[in-house]
């Protein structure tokens, strides 16, 4: 059986998770907003390399822990899609919410923008639940040695391509109008798509109980 719907499901999930924004999008919006394109892309390296530094750790601990013991891939299943059926509701939430953006104003800037980035995603333990969720959703039995090392590099670069696209399309407020109008319908669509991304862990999970 084929890896790459696995794959697929992963890179779509991990679209979703970043998109969908968080602790890390939000203070890369609020510096875009607040102090132009230029900040926002300085906190973005910042996330971005506390992404990979989470992604290479969860990657790390994951294969430590099933090194260890196989079987512990269940519980760690189970983890992961409650972790995404979490998202699921924060979304249904977010979509019957108005959406609202607090503008942060600092004097901070440069290599010590890049640090609070680090600093703000290395300290969200989200980043490293989600993560979690993202290799024990590929690590199914189809998958192969290097799954992990394609779970990682795929993600990274969605990361790296979403929070740069966070930078510079926020730096501009009909943007910001447009999400005002039709948030909502998108935490909607988002909702759905981390319920069946839970779902398809926990049927991970039952089926290896039949196992």
């Amino acid at each position: 059986m084929s890896y790459w719907p696995t794959l697929l499901l992963v890179y779509s999930t991990s679209f979703i998770i970043i998109i969908s924004p968080g602790l890390s999008s939000f203070t890369i919006i609020n510096h875009s907003m607040s102090l132009g394109r230029k900040a926002g892309l300085y906190i973005m390296i910042g996330v971005v390399l506390g992404t990979f530094t989470w992604g290479t750790l969860g990657i790390l601990g994951v294969s430590a822990i099933l090194a260890l013991n196989p079987n512990a891939i269940i519980l760690i299943q189970i983890f992961g899609g409650g972790y995404l059926m979490y998202l699921s509701l924060l979304s249904l939430k977010k979509a019957l919410e108005k959406p609202s953006f607090k503008k942060v104003k600092t004097k901070t800037f440069g290599r010590a923008t890049i640090l609070k980035g680090y600093t703000v995603h290395m300290t969200n333990p989200e980043a490293m639940m989600g993560w979690i969720a993202l290799i024990t959703l590929g690590l199914t039995e189809e998958a192969p040695p290097s799954a992990p090392l394609m779970i990682l590099a795929g993600c990274f670069a969605i990361a790296i391509f979403l929070h740069s696209l966070y930078a510079v399309l926020f730096s501009y407020k009909k943007v910001m109008q447009f999400y005002d109008l039709y948030g909502r319908i998108l935490e909607g669509l988002f909702c759905l798509i981390f319920a069946f991304a839970s779902l398809t862990l926990f049927l991970n999970v039952y089926d290896g109980f039949l196992g």
